[in-house]
């Protein structure tokens, strides 16, 4: 699997209407950039050791159906991401939500955060060297 953080340049994928990257090592936050992938439908990023709060722009995306964050150590959703009807932010450790991981273990693991630099990128950045994606 892919043991990364999210770079930017996956905001590029924006005619992408899937984008599942569930049941991988990606940590470190995702990216606001997303909230430029204007047709997905469908987003899974569950299981994974993702971090930081989920971004407005992605759940502002006007066509997203479905948004799974569950099992991740997200730590805070906007009351605009709550409003989504296909959403799944179970086992994370956003407060005040139900069904999340115990404060113990949320603070053990977001005591060490991500480093995510350029040489941390580099499996995602090489997948996006060899693709064909427009930059308008």
């Amino acid at each position: 699997g892919l043991k990364a953080c999210l770079p930017s340049e996956v905001g590029l994928l924006s005619r992408a209407t899937v984008f599942d990257v569930s049941y991988n090592g990606l940590s470190g936050p995702l990216p606001p950039s997303m909230g430029k992938m204007r047709r997905l439908e469908q987003l899974n990023v569950a299981h994974n050791m993702l971090t930081g709060n989920i971004p407005a722009s992605i759940c502002s995306l006007p066509k997203l159906e479905n948004f799974t964050f569950s099992f991740n150590f997200f730590t805070g959703e906007l009351a605009k991401c709550l409003r989504l009807k296909g959403k799944d932010d179970r086992f994370n450790c956003i407060p005040n939500r139900p069904a999340q991981r115990p404060a113990q273990e949320c603070r053990a693991f977001t005591a060490y955060p991500a480093a995510c630099s350029s040489f941390a990128n580099h499996e995602f950045r090489t997948l996006f060297a060899g693709s064909k994606i427009s930059h308008h």
